[in-house]
């Protein structure tokens, strides 16, 4: 799919009864396949299960930023940090 911007986007469908083997394979193997996945909900407990879980809190990678320069709208329902 090409878009506006130029940007290019290969999608992938994938029979749902084959979807959690491929996603984790990719994961596992670190293949890199994928650059994005759409899972099933009932996949999201093995994201974080794995010995070497695959979701991540982005505080543990990245320190978190000031919220000050945010609009209103995007503080909306945000956790305080």
């Amino acid at each position: 799919m090409g878009g506006a911007n130029g940007a290019h986007v290969n999608v992938t469908k994938v029979p749902i009864d084959t979807l959690h083997q491929q996603i984790f394979s990719d994961l596992s193997t670190g293949s890199a396949q994928m650059d994005a996945y759409q899972t099933a909900a009932w996949f999201y407990g093995d994201f974080f299960t794995a010995k070497e879980p695959y979701i991540v809190e982005l505080g543990a990678i990245y320190p978190p930023w000031p919220r000050t320069g945010l609009t209103p709208a995007c503080k909306v329902g945000s956790a305080p940090l």
